[in-house]
């Protein structure tokens, strides 16, 4: 297995239909072992494998894991044990993982609390967070940080919604009131969560006025699965019909055409892009301004502008932060696209634009 990251204009690529090019510089991974699990941020990302987690991207704050603050174009093994780590999550110059004990650490930027150590002092290597001892997942924001744990499933969240208010949230992690049951936790930005529970209910909570806010029910039909591709809406694939979407906010509603039939969800991390997986083994997206226009009020536009991830090698996860998206393909082989576009700039994109992500499988002993 080889994991290989392409840097390179996603909407450029898009425009090509190929990820291959001239300038395309594939750097591979060392090492033995299946992936298991994959994540990005619009900086960096992470694979877990069976010897060990690996990491690539930008590392100005230590955010790869490997004791360095130096960037790695080539995936560097961090310093925890590949046994250990069962689950991942990153954000831009931060990285969490979920430890086989149930124990959350984190390295990276910390200036928000956002590794839960009760400090702002930022780490290299993995930090525990204090309090949490039996977690089930993780969601990863940019200054804040929330896990699923215990017997009853509940919530605790540390950090902060932002930079202007260096007051918000705490450095300790929080249990959010109210949350029970929770199968699946789900971040939109700006330290907004959302969560599916054990009776499909959604409730979405945020930091407000210096402190988590009580959890609010938002009125999503049954769904199969959560995700939030702005701070202020949920998208939801019901059991039957298209992606629904509401806003946490307002009676908002906007139902996303030519939709039906999606498997699972996936947002961005800090938003712009919706994708949703479906039989066929494609990955459909709408980007941020053919999705966030209705939501300001000009609702015929919704999902105007639909395109497809696909690779010549099936694909079993996809991982996407901003314009960046990396997908985890049958073979074990990881593909990454980076684009150096603006977010008004995807609003060229046309109707059924297709993203062929494409890299060579280079065998491992």
């Amino acid at each position: 297995m080889s994991i290989f990251s392409w840097h390179k204009s996603w909407l450029a690529l898009a425009l090509m239909g190929s990820a291959c090019g001239a300038d395309a510089a594939p750097a591979a991974m060392s090492g033995n072992g299946s992936v298991r699990q994959l994540a990005t941020s619009s900086t960096h990302s992470c694979a877990i494998r069976g010897d060990g987690l690996y990491c690539w991207g930008r590392n100005a704050s230590g955010e790869l894991g490997d004791g360095t603050t130096t960037d790695s174009d080539s995936a560097v093994r961090a310093l925890v044990a590949g046994d250990d780590v069962v689950e991942v999550g990153t954000h831009t110059s931060r990285t969490c993982v979920r430890r086989k004990n149930g124990e959350v650490a984190c390295w990276g930027a910390n200036g928000h609390g956002q590794i839960g150590d009760g400090t702002r002092t930022a780490a290299t290597t993995a930090t525990t967070a204090q309090g949490i001892t039996d977690a089930h997942q993780l969601a990863v924001d940019d200054n804040s940080t929330c896990a699923v744990h215990g017997a009853e499933r509940e919530v605790s969240c540390w950090g902060e919604s932002s930079m202007l208010k260096p007051d918000n949230g705490s450095l300790l992690p929080t249990k959010i009131p109210g949350m029970l049951g929770v199968q699946q936790l789900r971040v939109g930005a700006f330290a907004s969560y959302c969560a599916l529970d054990e009776a499909s209910e959604v409730q979405c909570f945020r930091i407000e006025d210096g402190r988590w806010s009580t959890p609010k029910v938002v009125d999503l039909p049954k769904v199969k699965t959560i995700a939030m591709p702005h701070p202020d809406y949920v998208c939801g694939n019901p059991e039957s019909g298209g992606i629904l979407c509401r806003s946490v906010v307002d009676s908002t509603r906007v139902e996303l055409p030519d939709s039906a039939g999606a498997l699972a969800l996936e947002a961005g991390s800090g938003g712009l892009v919706l994708c949703a997986s479906y039989p066929e083994q494609a990955w459909r997206c709408w980007n941020l301004p053919s999705f966030t226009l209705p939501m300001m009020g000009v609702a015929d536009v919704a999902g105007q502008f639909p395109f497809q991830v696909y690779s010549d090698v099936p694909m079993k996860e996809l991982a996407i932060a901003g314009f960046r998206v990396c997908v985890l393909r049958k073979d074990d082989s990881v593909a990454c696209v980076d684009s150096a576009a603006e977010a008004e700039q995807a609003a060229s994109l046309i109707a059924e634009m297709r993203i062929k992500l494409t890299v060579p499988v280079v065998g491992l002993p």
